[in-house]
């Protein structure tokens, strides 16, 4: 009969490879990769849990030798997608070595951090866009209070303003330039 931690621990093994997936998903666009990511992150535990990988530790690094081997011998894209295929490998053997969950769950964690950090780093903090906008008339009022211009410019735009930066005004033909960094359109 298979035990309780084995479900736990393949769970947690599902559950951070496919958010770490989703996120390079989110970020390249590449379905492949991010699916061979969950089911070798899988496979992998599954390999490693029933190959009884605490009992040899030359067996272990043969394994992985071995599964490296074959996904580096087909044609890699970039490296980016190499790192994924040996991020899902290192959580498919960090499932079946770690005997607590509690452990795994904190060092899937902190390791899924940080590749999506460093693979995806707007992942973690979403970066805003940009738009250059130009008013024809120059309300030198509205430019000196940064809440009114940013209540116009949501309200006339429908953009959810971060910031806004002064670019130009131009005197003789009335106008004012703006930089207005935003995060998504507004629901209308």
């Amino acid at each position: 009969m298979i035990s309780s931690a084995f479900w736990a621990a393949l769970a947690i093994t599902l559950v951070f490879s496919s958010f770490t997936a989703s996120g390079y998903f989110l970020r390249f666009r590449k379905t492949d990769v991010a699916i061979a990511t969950i089911l070798y992150g899988v496979f992998i535990y599954f390999i490693v849990h029933f190959v009884a990988f605490d009992s040899s530790l030359g067996l272990g690094i043969g394994l992985l030798g071995i599964l490296s081997m074959v996904r580096l011998r087909s044609t890699a894209e970039n490296l980016m997608d190499i790192g994924m295929i040996f991020y899902a490998i290192t959580v498919g053997l960090l499932g079946a070595s770690i005997a607590d969950w509690t452990v795994l769950l904190a060092v899937n964690g902190a390791l899924s951090l940080i590749v999506l950090g460093l693979v995806c780093p707007g992942f973690l903090h979403r970066e805003a866009s940009k738009i250059e906008i130009t008013l024809d008339e120059i309300d030198l009022k509205m430019i000196a209070m940064p809440d009114k211009l940013s209540a116009y410019i949501e309200r006339h735009y429908s953009l959810k303003v971060r910031r806004i930066v002064l670019k130009s005004i131009d005197h003789l033909k009335d106008s004012v330039s703006l930089l207005v960094y935003y995060d998504e359109r507004l629901d209308d």
